[in-house]
């Protein structure tokens, strides 16, 4: 008790309380990571388990969540530190840890194996010998997941219950994090995938989300980011740095440890494969996704003051040619993102009623070494007036407007046309909205396969037709590493606007001619030899 000691240790006691419980109020109200010289310093959200600390016989409490840290520096010589976990969360199979460390020290573990209900772990108690010397201490679960079944078997969320604090129900949506990255053809595509996710978890599986938009670190999303605001009106309320907080990077490392994820290439259930583009991939793993959904949830670390749920599902992926883009093209070139025509800073010149539109990206020119080997190589100047346009039949393609980011490439591809007799003209100072919208006002497209903005305005435009073309070369044969001719883009649409308009083409390179033309010929000689015999 206080009155055993004289004044000074009275003081001692007291004045550590007094700047613990101030600090616990600034970080609970601001939820960052503190360290003091005198006491504690935590980081987390806090409401899953509970920690009694006591520290030279005073007791202090702190709720601590799984896997979250608390660290702490002793001021004074030889102060004794107890620390002790009681679990007040549900049971369920797995282990949990509790593990202390001091910089001097081997480290001590406790294991409670397996989880049972609300036991409190064993107390630990430390003697810093040393001042300034530092502890950490933490608490880890590890899940053992239960048996996935197959999508006729699985549970939804309405039928398992219709309790509000199940994860996925409208009271309490599970968080999508859609990670948006490049430029204005990537945004679209990412946003496309993202939106064909939420609403799939919503209507084959009934579980509801809230979407939460985070920007790459590269500062290019800004720009992309503006001409999208821009020119989709629907965008401009939209926070695209809502993920981009102290709060996610929190959350991202907790859902690691909930999960088990030690090094990058782990697989993360929570995590949809980024080309995971077809309706087997993405209904497998939104199968296992909410399999374990409600179970991880039950042992994680929530409050009501965290926007990003735990777990919460990451979205990296690109909806360019596949199941999505097929599934909810209305809902998402009318309803969703629809583009601002009337804008004079989105339109500005519009095709021929009798040109075709083609775009040129330019890979090899941003990419002169490594672009050709990563497979970037779109068809050569000649080969488009001689293949893409040429051999068409089509008086309409016939007359091109060029469109591209590089004028200088453009340009050289337009005066390669024209020495083909090919009536092309070179679409020039206009910003890339204005160019896109270019390209959407086509009634004949051409494109690249390679090229997000290019496959976007085939999927937002107007015309009859639009010929997106893979290109076949050594390097991208090589780059084919299942064999099952990867480097043509295709799909076979469901959707009959889609199924009429996208035409997928392929065409060699020059080099590529070459080899075949040299296969043919050895081919043609060994027959002849077998004749003549």
């Amino acid at each position: 008790m206080l009155q055993h000691h004289d004044g000074k240790i009275c003081i001692l006691l007291l004045l550590p309380c007094a700047v613990f419980f101030m600090i616990l109020s600034y970080g609970l109200n601001n939820k960052r990571y503190l360290d003091s010289s005198s006491l504690f310093g935590f980081e987390g959200e806090w409401d899953a388990a509970y920690l009694l600390v006591k520290k030279n016989e005073t007791n202090s409490s702190l709720s601590a969540g799984i896997g979250d840290e608390i660290m702490m520096n002793n001021s004074l010589r030889n102060e004794i530190v107890t620390l002790q976990f009681n679990s007040s969360l549900p049971s369920s199979s797995g282990t949990m840890k509790m593990m202390s460390t001091m910089s001097n020290e081997e480290e001590n573990i406790i294991t409670s194996n397996p989880l049972q209900n609300a036991n409190a772990f064993e107390a630990v108690t430390f003697t810093l010998n040393g001042k300034n010397q530092r502890m950490s201490a933490s608490m880890e679960r590890k899940i053992t997941p239960t048996k996935l079944l197959s999508s006729s078997t699985i549970t939804t969320v309405s039928s398992a219950s219709d309790a509000n604090s199940l994860l996925g129900s409208k009271e309490n949506p599970l968080t999508l994090v859609l990670q948006i990255s490049g430029e204005i053809g990537n945004h679209l595509s990412k946003l496309i995938y993202g939106y064909g996710i939420r609403w799939m978890l919503y209507e084959d599986y009934n579980i509801s989300t809230h979407m939460v938009l985070r920007h790459q670190n590269n500062g290019k999303w800004s720009f992309a980011v503006k001409n999208l605001q821009q020119c989709f009106p629907t965008t401009r309320q939209w926070d695209f740095g809502a993920g981009n907080t102290d709060e996610y990077e929190r959350r991202q490392q907790q859902q690691r440890r909930l999960l088990n994820i030690q090094r990058k290439d782990d697989d993360n259930m929570f995590e949809m494969n980024p080309n995971c583009e077809t309706e087997q991939c993405i209904r497998q793993r939104l199968n296992v996704i909410v399999q374990n959904l409600q179970p991880l949830y039950n042992v994680s670390s929530n409050s009501n003051t965290t926007n990003i749920t735990l777990p919460f599902l990451y979205l990296n992926s690109f909806g360019n040619i596949g199941y999505i883009n097929d599934q909810y093209h209305e809902r998402i070139t009318k309803d969703l993102l629809p583009y601002d025509f009337n804008n004079p800073l989105c339109c500005k010149t519009k095709s021929y009623s009798n040109e075709s539109v083609l775009h040129i990206r330019g890979f090899l020119w941003e990419m002169p070494r490594k672009g050709k080997k990563r497979g970037y190589e779109e068809l050569s100047p000649i080969k488009v007036a001689t293949e893409l346009i040429d051999k068409k039949n089509n008086s309409s393609y016939r007359k091109v407007g060029l469109v591209g980011r590089l004028p200088a490439v453009v340009q050289n591809y337009t005066q390669i046309l024209l020495r083909y007799n090919i009536q092309a003209r070179h679409i020039q100072d206009q910003n890339p909205m204005q160019d896109f919208c270019f390209l959407l006002s086509g009634t004949t497209l051409l494109g690249y396969t390679m090229s997000t903005y290019a496959i976007m305005a085939a999927y937002w435009g107007n015309a009859t037709t639009a010929n997106l073309y893979s290109l076949k070369s050594p390097e991208r044969i090589a780059n084919d590493i299942n064999n099952d001719n990867s480097y043509f883009v295709r799909y076979n649409f469901t959707n009959p606007i889609l199924r009429k308009r996208i035409q997928f083409t392929l065409y060699n390179n020059e080099e590529q001619d070459r080899i075949e033309q040299l296969e043919s010929n050895v081919t043609d000689s060994n027959s002849n030899q077998y004749e003549n015999k």
